[in-house]
């Protein structure tokens, strides 16, 4: 009896023992044959007899499709025989039946995944025993056959679906249960790995059906919008109730990129979704919304307001304290004298504290929208700072705001007097302030000794208020007297004089200051334009602030300089306009605004003329935009003017319902999202919500970039690579790949952007890794890039 007859007798009839091997060699064939004999048949103790043999290596041991023991025990359903193995043997022959992969390349655990068995008893052990090798391959098995309860167990262990076969299948297969254990609670992180990786609608539907995806719908719509995933995009959109609740949705994802955020609009938006809609669900279901956002969406803040008003007030002190500008409607109401509706809303304004500021009422004002102004100034009570109005000579709305009562005029009219300004008392006077007081307070000083100086002040006020028209009745008849006598005479004299000796008298009296003069000379049609052409720089500057104070109107003289085609003094006029720090600081702007305004009816004006060499536009259109005036802005905006720069005031002051028409007129929202970055012109209150709004609307920062490059815009380089270093490989990659660009361009535009701070160590890899040209290598290298970062072979 041989050895292992012997050993099979033992086991057999229950004898243990140690076996004596040794004086007889085993038949290797025979106990491969008897090794596949116990473990078809579960038979364990024959199996450990055969096991006590020294010459038997069981982990090493290999049956047909080089499969081990412990394959061949899963395969065959020998339980005890696996379990043996993996608890009994040692902890490195455990390790190598475990890592083993047969010819088919499949480990013992992914055997044991493919048994089915209801317990299913081996899994546990195996991944007790510490199995690694395989898992990811089980648990797409176990995906494949739609075992969520095995899924659940393998990914506890430590599997990952990294390449998402196990979703794909579970999808294809509408494992439901499946899908909800291998999304398991971080359905956002997951479902974005999937929309980065490529579009897999199917699975990303199949994923939805779960229902397991909490609020995640939104954030995924924009991760498959911005990797350009189509097919997921158009799922993720049909999962909300319409296109413009998933407009809402993505509108309040505040903590996901603003840039990917502003793609899944744009998408949405060509899905047939719309702002007053996204509106509506986000009220609806209590959704945070961004109502200035929406209005640059399209959303009519006016028509909501006017509905609300009349509908629904809660919606309506909702949208008031959502930033709805409520101007529009207040000047409709006013125009159609709604006087119940009017004062009703003005009512909930001021309970809100919502009121408009001065500043803003007097914009209006100044542009001679009565309209607006008799709307408005109600809620900002009384004025104080309306000088700005009477130099201008805005005297309709000064009409107005004294009807209204709105206006303290005395403090206006003592500043003009004691600063001798003619001009702004006789517009004060002309629109209905009454200057009866200031003329008898001046008066009743004149009674009493004083310094000779101060009295020749006092009767030189006096004159003024008399000659800008204000009612001489506060006054004794002898001082009236005396005082028009004076007036007279000096008229009598500049009358007198030829055209050559008033040119003389009143470039002598501007120099001077002395206001009264220059009133005097200008009433006897002395050219002021001719006299100013004839002063040096240094004179006009000094003498052109007593000119204004004393009547001339510089409207009128800039437009007889671009009638005579004389724009090189329109220039120097207009420069010297702007340097008086005694004039408002909206003098020069309104001036060139109301230029444009009279250019567009005025055949002998040229709008071409006067953008760029005295204004950039960019006031003008402001005005239109804010008025909806569209053929205005347009010819402006085709003329050259500045688009962007309107853009960005407008949205610096929230007026986004006129930034709106500037973008539907065709205003470059990448040049103004570039305009942002400037530090002469960004205030730091709001860039971020600037930015944020242009990204929203379908600003790219990639092409902001690469304007700034065009205009070595340093600033807003910086700016934008910081914000996002992906667009500086962007375009960099642009530059590099542009066969349209000169080297020289190319060299530049890589040197300024590597200033900037662009780090190009990803567009090293890129180039290196697509075998791109060494060229471009060599391009980016001079722009400043040590090419030894990447191992870059030696000379490029």
């Amino acid at each position: 009896m041989s050895h292992i007859d012997r050993a099979l007798a033992m086991s057999a009839s229950g004898t243990t023992g140690v076996l004596d091997f040794s004086d007889t060699n085993a038949d290797d064939q025979h106990i491969h044959s008897l090794l596949i004999a116990a473990i078809s048949s579960d038979d364990l103790e024959t199996f450990k007899t055969l096991l006590a043999d020294p010459a038997v290596n069981i982990a090493g041991h290999r049956f047909d499709g080089d499969q081990n023991c412990l394959h061949l025990a899963i395969k065959s359903g020998a339980n005890s025989i696996a379990l043996y193995l993996l608890t009994e043997l040692s902890r490195d022959s455990v390790n190598q039946l475990l890592s083993s992969r047969d010819a088919d390349r499949h480990t013992p655990l992914m055997y044991a995944v493919q048994v089915k068995t209801p317990d299913w008893v081996l899994i546990p052990a195996l991944l007790e025993a510490g199995v690694q090798e395989g898992l990811s391959d089980a648990l797409l098995l176990a995906a494949k056959s739609g075992r969520p309860r095995l899924v659940g167990t393998l990914m506890t262990a430590g599997a990952r679906d990294e390449d998402f076969k196990a979703l794909e299948h579970a999808a294809k297969n509408g494992y439901t249960a499946t899908i909800k254990v291998l999304v398991k609670t971080d359905a956002l992180q997951f479902t974005h790995k999937v929309l980065i990786k490529k579009s897999l609608a199917q699975e990303v539907l199949a994923w939805m059906n779960t229902g397991k995806y909490g609020d995640a719908l939104a954030s995924a719509l924009i991760h498959a919008v911005s990797h350009g995933h189509e097919d997921t995009a158009k799922v993720l959109t049909d999962a909300h109730s319409s296109p413009s609740a998933a407009l809402a949705m993505v509108l309040s994802q505040l903590d996901m990129d603003v840039a990917a955020r502003g793609k899944a609009v744009t998408y949405l938006l060509s899905q047939g979704a719309t702002a007053s809609q996204a509106l509506d669900y986000s009220l609806k279901t209590k959704t945070f919304f961004s109502l200035p956002t929406l209005v640059l969406l399209g959303l009519d803040d006016t028509a909501r307001l006017s509905w609300a008003l009349n509908n629904d007030p809660q919606q309506l002190q909702h949208l008031l304290q959502s930033g709805a500008k409520y101007d529009p409607l207040l000047i409709t109401l006013a125009k159609k004298n709604a006087t119940h509706a009017l004062e009703k809303f003005r009512r909930m304004i001021s309970a809100l504290r919502l009121g408009p500021t001065e500043a803003g009422i007097l914009y209006f004002a100044r542009h001679n929208n009565l309209a607006a102004l008799e709307a408005l100034a109600p809620l900002a009570g009384r004025f104080r700072s309306w000088q700005s109005l009477a130099e201008s000579g805005a005297v309709d709305a000064i009409s107005v705001l004294l009807r209204l009562k709105l206006l303290d005029d005395d403090d206006g009219l003592r500043s003009f007097v004691r600063n001798l300004h003619l001009s702004a008392l006789r517009t004060a006077i002309r629109a209905g302030c009454r200057a009866e007081g200031i003329l008898l307070i001046v008066s009743a000083a004149d009674r009493f000794p004083q310094k000779k100086e101060f009295l020749e002040l006092c009767r030189k006020r006096m004159k003024l208020l008399l000659i800008a028209g204000a009612n001489a009745a506060p006054l004794s008849d002898s001082l009236r007297v005396q005082l028009e006598e004076e007036i007279h005479l000096q008229r009598q004299r500049y009358a007198s004089l030829s055209n050559t000796e008033r040119h003389e008298q009143l470039s002598e009296a501007a120099s001077q200051g002395q206001v009264l003069d220059v009133a005097l000379l200008l009433e006897q049609e002395t050219d002021p334009l001719a006299v100013m052409k004839g002063m040096s720089t240094t004179e006009l500057h000094s003498s052109i602030y007593h000119l204004i104070r004393g009547g001339m109107d510089p409207f009128e003289m800039l437009i007889r300089c671009l009638k005579a085609n004389d724009i090189e003094f329109a220039v120097a006029l207009k420069t010297a306009i702007m340097a008086q720090t005694e004039l408002s600081s909206h003098t020069a702007e309104d001036l060139t605004t109301r230029l444009l305004i009279r250019a567009l009816d005025d055949p002998e004006l040229s709008i071409t003329t006067i953008i760029p060499a005295l204004s950039s536009g960019a006031d003008a259109l402001v005005h239109f935009a804010l008025s909806m005036d569209e053929a205005a802005a347009r010819k402006l905006l085709t003329a050259g003017a500045d688009g962007p720069g309107a853009l960005f005031w407008l949205l610096r002051r929230s007026c986004v319902a006129a930034a709106r028409k500037l973008l539907a007129w065709g205003v470059d929202r990448h040049q103004t999202l570039r305009l942002t970055f400037q530090p002469d012109l960004a205030p730091a209150n709001n860039l971020a919500e600037i930015r944020e709004r242009l990204l929203l609307v379908g600003a790219d920062r990639s092409v902001a970039l690469w304007q700034a490059l065009e205009r070595s815009d340093k600033a807003a380089a910086v700016g934008l690579v910081e914000a996002d270093p992906s667009v500086g490989k962007e375009v960099a990659l642009r530059l590099l790949r542009d066969k349209t660009l000169t080297d020289d361009i190319r060299d530049s535009r890589l040197r300024f952007l590597h200033m900037a701070g662009f780090d190009a160590d990803e567009v090293l890899e890129t180039l290196a890794r697509n075998n791109e040209d060494a060229g471009a290598l060599k391009r980016l290298v001079a722009s400043g890039k040590h090419p030894t970062l990447l191992g870059a072979p030696p000379g490029v």
